[in-house]
Order: C-alpha cells, then structure tokens, then sequence
C-alpha cells in the first residue's frame, strides 16, 4: 500500500482536489471531523493534498480502496479521475509490470 502512495504522490498532489472529496472522506469515515477542520485550515491546496496524502499513509488497503472510489466518483474533475483509476488499479495488482532480465554467461 505504501509503495502506491509513493508511487503516485506527485499526480495526488497535483491532481486531486481535496475539497471534492474531504466530506465523503468523512462520511466514510476515512477521516474524523476533527482531521476535516484541520485540513480545512491548511492555507493552500497543494499544503491540504500533501497533509492527506501522508495521512493516507496510516490507513489499511481498504480504506484506500475507499479513497480510490471517492477520488473516481467525483466526475467533472477527469485527471483527478484518473489518479484514482491507476492508483486503485495498481492497489489491486491491475498494473502492467515490464522487466528486463540481461543474462551473461562466461565459458
């Protein structure tokens, strides 16, 4: 789970409107009231993406899976839409994975 937060940190924090989707983080319980206010009070969109997505980090997989489904059904934002899809794709294992193995052998 660790490794797709830190895969897709930059786009998450570039791409994803927190306002969009901090409430439905709360309903679902996500997060409590008290971390919304305290994202609420961050000064930028930039400083509440990143205070999310580190806080993101202590959450189990399912609970990102729920983040994912919140990030897609928010529908007029399509990049933003688009980080969830490949971030709960790669949660799945749905990620096309490419490896090159070089192999040299001496006589």
């Amino acid at each position: 789970m660790d490794q797709v937060l830190y895969h897709f940190r930059d786009r998450f924090i570039t791409e994803v409107d927190v306002n969009a989707i901090a409430y439905k983080l709360k309903d679902k319980k996500i997060i409590s009231h008290g971390e919304l206010m305290f994202l609420n009070r961050k000064p930028n969109a930039t400083e509440q993406n990143k205070w999310l997505h580190a806080y993101l980090g202590e959450c189990t997989k399912d609970a990102l899976a729920k983040v994912c489904q919140v990030i897609i059904a928010v529908e007029d934002k399509p990049k933003m839409r688009a980080v969830g899809v490949d971030m709960k794709n790669m949660l799945e294992c749905k990620c096309c994975v490419c490896s090159y193995v070089y192999i040299c052998v001496y006589a």
